[in-house]
C-alpha cells in the first residue's frame, strides 16, 4: 500500500473514532445502549444510595426500645435510620427507633408507648411497633391515625428472650414488621419526606476569613447529656470513624454482639416543651407530654462542628433544621440520633 494512502486511512479512522466519542459523551454516555444518564435514589432519612426506586416508598418502621440499665446491650439500634432519645418517667430515657433503609431481624427490648410517639410516628408516616401503653396514650395513638402495630393487637410478631428477666425481654423482626402492614390492613407503600443533605452552605461553613473573624461554626469534640438513673450519654467526634460515637454510664454503648459504640454521622440536641400531665406511673413518677409537633431551639452537630439552629415539625413530615435566615440546614449523609431535652437542659459542649 502506498504510503500516501495508508495515511488517509488513518485520518479517515480518527475521524471515526472522534466522532464516536463526541456522540457517546453528548448523549451522557453513564449507560451503555442507552444514551441515559443512570438514575440515582437516595434514602430519605439517611441520604445514602438505594438500590432502586419502589423500595424508598416502603413502610418507615418505629420502634419503641427501653433504655434502662436492664435493657442493655440492646439489639437493632445500630441499624436505625434514626433513633430519637427522650426522658421518660423519672428522667431515664427511652428510644424511638425509625427504620428504614435496613430492617434488622431483631430489635429490642420493645416497650411501651408514651404520649410523645403520637407525634413523632406520623411525622414519618410510619408503622408503630410497642409493648403496651396506658389508655391515655392509646387514645392519643388512635387519634393520631398512626398504623398501630403493637403487641397487644399483634401478639405473634414479638417473642420473649428466655436469656433475659421481664419485662425486659420483647424483641421484634422489623422485616416481620413492615411485612405485616398488608396483612393488617395497613398502606404498605408511602413516600416518606426526609431530611435534607449535603455539604454545609457557604454562609454556615467555615473559612479562613470566618477563622479570623471569630464567626465560624466552633469545633465540638464531645457533648454531655445528663439522665437520671445512671444514664448520662457522651457523643465523641471521632475522624478516623467519621462520626459521632456514644457512650452511656461512662462505658462505649453498642448493640449487643457489636464491637463498635453505635455511630452516628449527626447528632441533634432537640429543645422541646415538656408539659407535666395528671397521670403517675407504677412508681408515682409523673407522666410527661413532650411536645414533638411544634418548635424550638436545636444544636446540630456533624462534621466536628456545632451549629446552633432551630427546629419546626407538623404532621406528616420529620423536624425541620433552619438557620438564624430560615433556610433549612442541611445533615451529613448517614445515620442520625436526636437527644429531646426540655429548654435549659444541661447539656455540655467540649471544644
Amino acid at each position: 500500500m502506498k504510503r500516501g494512502t495508508l495515511l488517509g486511512l488513518l485520518i479517515v479512522l480518527a475521524v471515526l473514532v472522534a466522532a464516536v466519542a463526541i456522540w457517546y459523551l453528548s448523549e451522557g454516555g453513564d449507560e451503555p445502549g442507552t444514551g441515559q444518564p443512570e438514575e440515582v435514589y437516595q434514602w430519605p432519612l439517611t441520604g445514602e444510595v438505594a438500590p432502586d426506586a419502589d423500595i424508598v416508598r416502603t413502610r418507615v418502621v418505629s420502634v419503641k426500645v427501653e433504655n434502662s440499665a436492664a435493657a442493655r446491650p440492646q439489639a437493632g439500634l445500630a441499624e436505625a435510620d434514626v433513633v430519637y432519645e427522650t426522658i421518660s418517667e423519672g428522667g431515664i430515657p427511652r428510644f424511638n427507633a425509625i427504620f428504614h433503609s435496613s430492617l434488622p431481624d431483631r430489635v429490642g427490648p420493645v416497650r411501651s408507648a408514651r404520649l410523645s410517639d403520637s407525634y413523632l410516628v406520623p411525622q414519618y408516616g410510619a408503622l408503630f411497633a410497642y409493648s403496651g401503653a396506658n389508655e391515655t396514650t392509646r387514645q392519643r395513638i388512635r387519634a393520631a391515625g398512626i398504623d398501630d402495630l403493637g403487641m397487644e393487637g399483634h401478639p405473634a410478631l414479638y417473642e420473649r428472650d428466655t436469656t433475659r428477666s421481664a419485662p425486659h425481654n420483647v424483641f421484634a423482626s422489623v422485616a416481620a414488621l413492615q411485612a405485616a402492614a398488608g396483612d393488617a390492613g395497613f398502606t404498605t407503600v408511602v413516600a416518606p419526606r426526609g431530611f435534607l443533605f449535603g455539604d454545609v452552605p457557604a454562609s454556615d461553613a467555615t473559612d479562613a476569613d470566618e477563622a479570623a473573624s471569630g464567626t465560624q461554626a466552633p469545633l465540638a469534640s464531645q457533648v454531655a447529656i445528663p439522665f437520671a438513673g445512671g444514664n448520662d450519654v457522651v457523643w465523641a467526634w471521632d475522624e478516623s470513624a467519621g462520626g459521632w460515637l456514644r457512650e452511656v454510664g461512662g462505658a462505649p454503648h453498642a448493640d449487643e454482639d457489636a464491637e463498635q459504640p453505635y455511630l452516628a454521622a449527626n447528632v441533634i440536641i432537640m429543645y422541646a416543651e415538656m408539659r407535666e400531665t395528671d397521670m403517675h406511673d407504677a412508681a408515682g413518677s409523673v407522666v410527661l407530654d413532650i411536645r414533638l409537633d411544634g418548635s424550638g431551639e436545636a444544636v446540630v452537630l456533624r462534621d466536628g462542628r456545632r451549629y446552633d439552629l432551630r427546629w419546626a415539625a407538623s404532621d406528616g413530615a420529620p423536624p425541620r433544621f433552619e438557620d438564624a435566615e430560615g433556610e433549612q440546614f442541611p445533615l451529613a449523609v448517614g445515620t442520625t440520633w436526636i437527644e429531646v431535652v426540655p429548654p435549659g437542659h444541661d447539656v455540655t459542649f467540649v471544644q
